[in-house]
């Protein structure tokens, strides 16, 4: 009889006893992994849809805001308008509280849309709504055109000699001191058609009211706001008005129906010069003729737009 040796023994009960355990354990792990990387592969694909979704949907608000702003020069009902053709062009479809107006020359436009999901329709979870904003302004680049709302007494000008295009509070007439009430009364219409010249379009031989009183604060803000640090020499500005601030077009007034007005009056346009500001100081107005307007007419100024992005 033949006795076993014991390691015979061990080495048969190991293959006995321990083989099938690990091929068990190994089963598992790998299917455990294999889940894992499902998983990973389906929450990359979410992201990357919902990613490539979000910058589709940034795009088309971007074009909505930018179309809307650029609308605002006319009134909310074309900007809206705008808005939506510009977001269903980049495939979005716009509801009514998807645009608003946050002030009134700046436009809000939200797009919405659903996230596609890979993993999420497997699992069985519903699809998340995502969306992107974008805010535009319509800014005002330039105005141009419009005359300003001073009125100098016609007379023989000689280019390059001084004039008073405002009196100061000495050189009165009638609590009068040239300044016209072009667009309407009131020291604010007066600062702005300082600053941008006049809306309205004025004609030889009509007539324009009087703005009585001194207006020293509007008068010396707006032009040294609108002359700003312009060293632009007297020379030059004979040569091309057009390059300097500092030449403005104002009103030559019927002469007699000026020494006569009285209060707020109304007083006749005999013609247009330009003028090259020198200073504004204490409501009094400084400045050197150029040359008269050959023109009849003075349009009212014209303004240049432009739209962008805003945070």
């Amino acid at each position: 009889m033949t006795v076993p040796r014991p390691e015979s023994a061990l080495r048969r009960g190991f293959r006995v006893t321990g083989a099938r355990p690990q091929r068990g354990t190994i089963l598992v792990i790998v299917a455990l992994l294999m889940f894992g990387l499902v998983v990973a592969t389906g929450m990359a694909a979410d992201a990357g849809a919902m990613y490539y979704q979000q910058t589709r949907m940034q795009v088309a608000a971007d074009a909505a805001a930018l179309a809307g702003a650029r609308g605002l020069a006319h009134d909310h009902s074309r900007a809206i308008g705008l808005a939506e053709q510009y977001a269903s062009d980049n495939g979005y479809q716009l509801s009514a509280s998807d645009v608003t107006f946050p002030a009134s020359a700046t436009i809000h436009v939200t797009v919405r849309g659903p996230s596609p999901l890979w993993l999420g329709k497997l699992l069985g979870i519903a699809t998340p709504d995502i969306a992107a904003s974008a805010n535009g302004e319509l800014q005002i680049v330039s105005k141009s055109g419009g005359i300003r709302p001073l009125g100098v007494p016609d007379q023989t000008f000689e280019q390059g000699r001084e004039y008073l295009l405002k009196l100061p509070a000495q050189g009165e007439v009638s609590g009068n001191f040239q300044a016209l009430a072009v667009d309407g009364p009131g020291a604010a219409v007066y600062r702005q058609d300082i600053l941008y010249g006049s809306s309205r379009a004025v004609t030889t031989g009509q007539d324009l009211p009087t703005q009585p009183g001194d207006i020293v604060g509007p008068t010396d803000d707006a032009l040294n706001q609108l002359v700003g640090g312009d060293q632009t020499p007297f020379a030059q500005a004979v040569a091309d008005p057009t390059s300097t601030p500092r030449v403005i077009t104002v009103a030559l007034l019927n002469p007699q129906q000026w020494q006569n007005v009285h209060g707020r009056s109304d007083i006749e346009v005999t013609g247009f010069a330009r003028f090259y500001v020198i200073d504004a100081e204490n409501g009094a107005v400084d400045a050197r003729f150029v040359d008269r307007v050959a023109a009849s007419t003075v349009a009212g100024t014209t303004a240049q737009y432009a739209a962008r992005l805003v945070q």
